[in-house]
């Protein structure tokens, strides 16, 4: 895991929209808190109605849509967060995206609410996704592969109904380490950074960290652009991605 947050833009230029993609380092899925990081998940960004996506969709209006997610793996694992957003609101997504991720391991705790639609979500659609043979014999596959128990199965519901707020806080400040993140931002380099001030007020902040590796185009100086809002980047590298 980084030291501190790292920062990747790659321009594509004319791009109406930006892609903001986020990743750190998470436990494997055999870690004996899992069910407890997929319902902390599915309260972030796991679901239509989780946080990420009504805060950038259904209040900000800057998303068709945002969401996190937990990629199965034997070992350490990616835990992503994703959001294609506007170009005039890259700065602003990653802002409130950010807000997100420290308010559940800070001061906004899930709320019982949360909590019992995280919950359903995740027993509710326990069925649906085991109803053929092959969708069980791939549950199964899945027992084998990533080394849980062989009644993973039969105790997950009972295991996420046993799930207290306790369990959840505790389980969200050992999966979400904001300033460990890696962030891919691809978009049109030039009309993000049009909105200098608001970067730079978010950057003094540290919501975002100087330490990126620029991609440009043949127009776009952003080495110039960094020192112009006061940050070195000696090292920045530059490729083009039209």
């Amino acid at each position: 895991m980084p030291a501190k947050p790292r920062i990747f833009l790659v321009n594509r230029t004319g791009a109406e929209q930006s892609l903001v993609f986020g990743v750190e380092v998470a436990p494997p899925r055999s870690d004996p808190d899992n069910i407890a990081f997929e319902t902390v998940n599915t309260v972030l960004g796991g679901s239509f109605i989780s946080r990420l996506n009504m805060n950038l969709r259904q209040d900000k209006h800057w998303s068709y849509g945002a969401g996190t997610s937990l990629i199965s793996a034997k070992g350490q694992r990616p835990f992503v967060v994703s959001a294609m957003v506007q170009t005039d609101k890259t700065a602003e997504s990653m802002a409130e995206t950010l807000k997100e991720l420290r308010g559940l391991i800070g001061a906004r705790q899930p709320t019982d609410v949360e909590i019992k639609a995280a919950k359903d979500t995740l027993v509710l659609t326990l069925p649906g996704s085991n109803e053929t043979s092959r969708e069980v014999a791939t549950s199964y596959a899945d027992i084998l592969t990533y080394g849980l128990p062989d009644s993973y199965l039969n105790e997950f519901v009972g295991k996420v109904d046993a799930l207290s707020a306790s369990d959840l806080q505790a389980a969200a400040g050992k999966l979400i380490h904001p300033d460990g993140f890696t962030w891919i931002i691809v978009g049109d380099v030039a009309a993000i950074f049009k909105f200098t001030a608001l970067v730079k007020a978010l950057m003094a902040g540290q919501l975002l960290l100087p330490v990126l590796s620029a991609a440009e185009s043949t127009d776009v100086d952003i080495e110039a652009v960094l020192r112009s809002l006061g940050f070195e980047a000696p090292n920045a590298r530059a490729t083009a991605a039209r």
